[in-house]
């Protein structure tokens, strides 16, 4: 993948993340690793040059706090940021659905040609969550309750 494509993703990763509140470098490294299931850890030399961008743009602010005894960076966004990430969605989302559900459909064939019911159930278990999970997303937006979707997210 071309370094400005890497870039690209690492910017949207960090904004989408920092829409859930404030974090520290370290806590986004740790956040994408888990949300990836370790498949992509992000290296500190693509990550802190990433936030230097997005300070420089005015999509994300720094500021110096006391977390456990050490001194970290935490970062928050910014109003800038929001309307960037808003900008983006339906284009990252008309892009990124299709690559996941065809992702999603080459993992099952192959799962089904090893005969491993396990594994299979796994991820019809994964399609059953997503789908619960957009429609208690899309009843939130329904309702307004916009501060729930924040916390759901959480």
């Amino acid at each position: 993948m071309k370094r400005s494509r890497i870039s690209g993703w690492l910017k949207i990763s960090i904004l989408a993340m920092l829409v859930k509140g404030p974090m520290h470098g370290y806590a986004m490294i740790r956040e994408v690793e888990r949300i990836t299931g370790g498949e992509w850890v992000p290296a500190p030399g693509s990550l802190y040059p990433t936030l230097n961008e997005l300070v420089r743009e005015g999509m994300v602010e720094a500021r110096e706090e006391r977390i456990g005894g050490r001194r970290r960076i935490v970062y928050s966004i910014t109003d800038e940021g929001i309307k960037f990430l808003v900008e983006k969605a339906d284009k990252l989302i008309s892009r990124a659905i299709p690559s996941i559900f065809k992702f999603i459909e080459s993992q099952i064939i192959a799962i089904n040609r090893s005969g491993n019911l396990e594994e299979l159930n796994k991820v019809v278990e994964v399609l059953d969550f997503m789908v619960n999970r957009a429609e208690e997303l899309k009843k939130k937006i329904e309702t307004n309750s916009h501060a729930e979707l924040i916390d759901a997210n959480s």
